[in-house]
């Protein structure tokens, strides 16, 4: 019988009843529960914390028929039921502090109200290490302590960062408890998406294990290519029928075709630099509704990671390149982010590469996916635009414009594909408008993102790395070299010298260049690009009898003036 799809609801004895697929994760659980006994993990948003910790609670509580047929269920493994203290804060909503501190309390008050425990304190840490003692002394055994989300009311005030500290402070009290009443917990587990110091949040905690970078447990969460194929089999051929039907792959499409597009949209997650998982949400909702569409970054706004990279004129080529950073196991703390730890935490970043050749604690990150770099880079440039709230509607006005400028590309269009781009650019204030080629070479991948488009980037052919190439529908091939020429040049000029004979200080002021010289200016460099596709034989790789393939030059001059030349490609002659 086919298993239906995974709910929203991340319950794991409903989603074991209702015959729903369940990616065992039980032998990485098993590994957990047989060695340390305190952990923490983070992973971004909507990528399994919850559904892990509710199984671990089920795990705990003995519920052994919940787990026939798994992979825990061969190993032996006692069952012996313990007292579980399992707390979510992953649907909190603290407005001020006092809100936040009934929330808690509440959370607290309902399982000692479940488990019959009458408990007369009324101060957060004190009743908390009661409802422990209770517990234990109860069942006169140890507990297990779950706290999903445990950042998450720091996390939802962080613009706010008077509340923000307030909340920081309570929760290292309540968290603090944890070292208090150690001896009575046996197994204790705790999620979040940010690591907040331990000054900060777990104080004193310095045998918490953090196992976010641990290579052991880098597939605890997410969903490999593995785990897809082998669960999710009984939903390619259904699928695959669907997006041939309308359209959305080429005619005579597989499904290794497929699996290839759903990897460029939803895989990539690393957090050791060598295995490679999916977001488990994009996943689910991509079979459900049998679309490639970007789920994960409409389920919620990086408001402060926006926020943060605004106020830090970061632009959003930043994310392009491969960024280098030390001590990526480090935490953050509230008012101190670095754009690149902040965006690692968040899912927007992950491990490229992990090299402790040079460094211990060296990483090298990059955006994981085709969905996460287009939500972000839309974020980026919505943030950034007047007149304009619903991000829905300015999403569509970009794909618009693209359609426009991918259109004039594909008709071989040279004026048509630089008005578009021009007034595709036009779109946005202009204090993103950054003087580098890679500025400029990040919209125009992003034009091809923006169409769903599968644009290689950074090609590596014999003659070096090309810019992007394209395939067309049609089997067209286009490569694609762009050159930047800036639209102003510094002259010199000497000051005067100082009364006590110092020699003169250079300073420079800016010319801005005349329409004509800019006309020149993008003749050459167009020219220029050109050259390069043809000294270095950039083409070549794409050729074959039967296969046009076009070689096109991109020429930009500041924000408003581009250039774009085509040329076929001729198999030179022996």
């Amino acid at each position: 019988m086919m298993k239906l799809l995974p709910s929203s609801n991340p319950d794991f004895s409903s989603l074991i009843n209702s015959n729903r697929i369940y990616v065992d994760k039980s032998q990485y659980i098993y590994n957990l529960i047989s060695a340390d006994d305190l952990y923490f993990l983070s992973r971004p948003r909507r990528f399994g914390k919850t559904l892990l910790t509710d199984t671990l609670d089920c795990l705990f509580k003995g519920r052994q028929d919940l787990f026939k047929g798994l992979w825990i269920d061969s190993t032996g493994y006692g069952w012996k039921p313990y007292p579980v203290i399992n707390i979510s804060f992953g649907d909190v909503y603290a407005p001020d502090l006092e809100t936040f501190k009934s929330y808690l309390m509440s959370k607290m008050t309902s399982i000692a109200r479940k488990e019959g425990l009458s408990i007369p304190d009324t101060v957060h840490s004190s009743y908390f290490e009661s409802l422990i003692s209770g517990l234990s002394d109860k069942y006169n055994t140890e507990v297990v302590l779950l706290i999903d989300e445990y950042d998450a009311p720091v996390v939802k005030n962080i613009l706010n960062e008077d509340l923000a500290d307030k909340i920081r402070a309570l929760l290292k009290s309540f968290y603090g408890v944890i070292k208090t009443k150690f001896k009575s917990l046996h197994f204790v587990f705790i999620t979040g998406v940010s690591k907040f110091t331990k000054t900060s949040l777990f104080s004193e905690l310095n045998n918490l294990n953090d196992i976010t970078l641990n290579s052991d447990y880098s597939n605890i969460c997410g969903i490999t290519e593995a785990e897809l194929v082998f669960y999710f089999q009984d939903y390619f051929p259904p699928t695959l029928e669907e997006l041939l039907k309308i359209n959305k792959l080429p005619p005579g499409s597989s499904e290794t075709d497929l699996l290839i597009k759903i990897r460029h949209f939803y895989d990539g997650y690393s957090w050791d630099g060598e295995t490679r998982v999916y977001n488990p949400w994009s996943l689910m909702n991509f079979f459900r509704k049998k679309s490639f569409d970007f789920f994960w970054y409409e389920s919620g706004s990086p408001t402060f990671l926006i926020k943060l990279l605004k106020e830090r004129k970061v632009s959003f080529n930043f994310f392009d390149k491969n960024n280098a950073i030390n001590n990526l196991s480090n935490a953050i703390d509230i008012g101190q982010f670095t754009p690149e730890a902040l965006a690692f935490q968040t899912g927007y970043l992950t491990v490229d590469k992990a090299d402790f050749t040079k460094d211990p604690t060296g990483y090298s990150l990059k955006i994981p996916n085709f969905e996460v770099e287009r939500s972000l880079i839309i974020y980026l440039l919505h943030s950034d635009y007047p007149g304009m709230p619903n991000i829905a509607a300015f999403t569509d006005l970009l794909e618009s414009k693209a359609k426009l400028i991918l259109q004039a590309i594909l008709e071989k269009d040279a004026l048509k594909a630089a008005k578009e781009f021009n007034s595709f650019m036009a779109s946005f204030s202009y204090s993103l408008h950054l003087p580098y080629e890679a500025y400029y070479m990040t919209l125009f991948y992003f034009v091809f993102n923006l169409t769903k488009q599968n644009l290689l980037r950074q090609e590596s052919v014999s003659g070096g790395i090309l810019d992007c190439a394209l395939e067309a529908p049609n089997g067209e091939i286009f490569v694609f070299e762009m050159k930047y020429a800036r639209s102003a040049k510094k002259v010199k000029a000497a000051s005067p010298a100082a009364d006590n004979n110092e020699k003169p200080v250079k300073s420079f002021k800016k010319i801005k260049l005349s329409r004509p010289e800019i006309s020149r200016t993008l003749g050459k460099a167009v020219k220029a690009a050109m050259k390069q596709i043809e000294d270095n034989k950039y083409p070549a790789k794409y050729w074959q009898p039967g296969r046009t393939v076009y070689q096109v030059a991109i020429a930009v001059c500041g924000s408003d003036n581009v250039r774009f030349s085509f040329k076929e490609y001729s198999l030179p002659a022996d």
